[in-house]
């Protein structure tokens, strides 16, 4: 039962936070709600190598993959890689896209 709750609380959250947004598979458009967070410091293997990317938080449920367009009203970007996910929302690295 605190699975349920806790996706709940996760997906209102997201909800909260995030914005309207498409993600684009081929000629498949779904529709998404989606938090970005610009400019987060991700540390390397070596403690001299930091980097800033752009992250965005999706559902879990979404099942977003590495090469998908997410449409954004921040702008447009690639799926470039999985950052974290926990269960109920997964956070994703994104490259701009033209």
């Amino acid at each position: 039962m605190s699975a349920r709750i806790y996706g709940r609380l996760a997906q209102g959250i997201l909800r909260h936070l995030g914005d309207a947004a498409e993600l684009v598979r081929g000629a498949t458009r779904i529709p998404v709600t989606a938090n970005i967070m610009r400019d987060v410091v991700l540390d390397g293997y070596y403690e001299d190598a930091r980097v800033t990317r752009d992250i965005a938080a999706l559902d879990a449920s979404v099942d977003a993959r590495i090469g998908d367009v997410l449409e954004h009203p921040q702008g447009r970007f690639y799926i470039d890689a999985v950052y974290d996910k926990n269960g109920y929302i997964t956070r994703y690295v994104l490259q701009p896209a033209p």
